[in-house]
Formats: C-alpha cells, structure tokens, sequence
C-alpha cells in the first residue's frame, strides 16, 4: 500500500514541476510596435501616400501590421490585428477606414483586414521595394487585389 502512495505522489510532483515550467501562452503580448514596411525607391513609384496612410493607422494600439500600396488615384490599405481583438473588429476597421478617409480625401481608398488581402499587399509591397514592377503591372496588381476584396463568399 505504501509503495502505491509513494508512486502517485511521484507521479503528482511530475506533473506539476512539467505543467509549471510552459510559459504562459494565452497572455496578452503588449506590443507597442506596429510592422509596417516604407517602400522609398526613386526609381519605383511613389508611395509616399501609402506611407503616410501606414503612419495614421499604425497609431491605433489595436494594430499590429500595416500594409498600403497606391497608384495614382487609388489606396489599398490592410491590416492586421491581434486574435484577442477580433470581437472588435468592426470597430476597430471603421475607426481607421474614417481616419485614412479624412485624411486623403481625393483617393479612392480600399480597406481590408482579410488575410489573402494582406499576404496579396505584403508580396506587393517587397516587389515595389526590388522594382521589379511596371505601371502597367503595378495597375494590373492592383486591380486583382481589389476585385479580391469585392468577392463575396
């Protein structure tokens, strides 16, 4: 009978030193830094709209990636958020949807937080950076990621 005790309270100590020492992964990462990325290439073309609407948007605490491309009349704008804020995802997409607006009114501004959109955005955004686009591709891009975001499911 002793032998079963002391096997248990072996088994017991285990577990407990092995549940205790996994860091906590549900707790809130208070991260302050937004990820964006400034194309800035004077050869490419110029995204200084799209840099300054990532500027606006990258203030919300709520945010954790930006990213926006322009042409000449056009602004494409993701984000990303944090999982646990999803229940806010609404308010959070208006707040900055109006925010990007007022600021640049004279754009037509598309606005998502669909992950195919911000993966579509951030592939773009690396071929701004290399120049590895034409107008005419940039335009054609551009186009594509807007009808992705007008499809409905």
């Amino acid at each position: 009978m002793n032998r079963k005790k002391l096997s248990v309270l072996i088994l017991l100590i285990i577990t407990m030193i092995a549940c205790s020492s996994q860091p906590n992964t549900l707790e809130d990462k208070n991260n302050t830094e937004v990820e964006m990325t400034k194309i800035n290439n004077p050869t490419s073309f110029n995204q200084d709209i799209s840099n300054q609407a990532k500027e606006y948007v990258s203030k919300d605490k709520n945010i954790t990636n930006v990213y926006a491309v322009n042409t000449e009349k056009k602004l494409v704008v993701a984000i990303e958020i944090p999982h646990m804020k999803r229940f806010q995802l609404q308010k959070i997409e208006d707040k900055s949807k109006k925010k990007i607006k007022e600021e640049f009114p004279e754009m037509d501004i598309n606005f998502s937080t669909d992950k195919k959109i911000i993966i579509e955005l951030e592939q773009l955004e690396q071929k701004l950076k290399t120049n590895s686009l034409t107008k005419k591709e940039m335009d054609k891009k551009i186009k594509k990621i807007i009808s992705l975001m007008n499809e409905k499911t």
